[in-house]
């Protein structure tokens, strides 16, 4: 599983809200794929991993950075064994 290139509704999509508790992420998950969950405060700086993530897990919280003005997050995404 995973996305298929010629189908337009197969797709990856990460979503990132700001509320008062901090910034909540939500992605699209599959069931044979790990989510490492990366953050940085500059685009310079090394990514550090947040967390691991795999399926039916689909978002996370981050309360830890909600005071830092800079945020920057991705998902990097590797086949389960």
């Amino acid at each position: 599983m995973g996305t298929v290139p010629v189908d337009a509704d197969s797709l990856f999509r990460l979503n990132l809200l700001s509320n008062t508790n901090g910034y909540s992420i939500h992605w699209t998950v599959t069931e044979d794929r790990e989510y490492h969950l990366e953050w940085t405060n500059s685009l310079s700086n090394a990514f550090q991993t947040i967390e691991t993530f795999t399926f039916p897990t689909s978002s996370y919280i981050d309360t830890e950075h909600n005071n830092i003005p800079d945020n920057f997050y991705r998902i990097k995404v590797e086949l389960n064994d």
